[in-house]
């Protein structure tokens, strides 16, 4: 399954703070989180939980072009895309899917105040945050 990092807050923890830790530890890449671009129920059994989409970005520049250090009990593959081309990924949560059409569609990354097109949520991968390079 095709999803951007995932994870869940830490206790004290901050949702940019848990977002750069799970990059981190999943991947290996030090990213610097940004606003929070959605927030999104999970539907489906219970438990049931809030997603939060982070923006982020790499601290060293360089580095996010040298291979990831994958965790491979979290992470089979990933790899940086655009918007575009996570859309063409398969198979994908619907809310993901919907997550990245919208920001194709917006050309850019999304404001936090630019509603979803879509208030339905998918069932959520293994309870991880979110962070930026899908995995499958």
């Amino acid at each position: 399954m095709w999803t951007p990092v995932t994870g869940r807050i830490e206790p004290g923890e901050s949702v940019g703070a848990a977002a750069a830790r799970e990059v981190r530890e999943e991947t290996g890449l030090a990213v610097r989180a940004g606003r929070v671009l959605q927030r999104s129920p999970t539907e489906g059994p219970a438990p049931r939980f809030l997603l939060a989409w982070v923006e982020a970005s790499p601290m060293d520049e360089r580095a996010a072009l040298a291979p990831l250090s994958l965790d491979e009990r979290e992470v089979a593959e990933a790899r940086w895309v655009t918007a575009e081309e996570a859309l063409a990924l398969h198979p994908m949560f619907a809310t993901t899917r919907e997550f990245f059409a919208r920001v194709a569609a917006a050309g850019s990354t999304p404001t936090p105040e630019t509603p979803p097109r879509s208030a339905r949520a998918a069932r959520p991968s293994p309870p991880r945050g979110p962070g930026p390079p899908p995995r499958s």
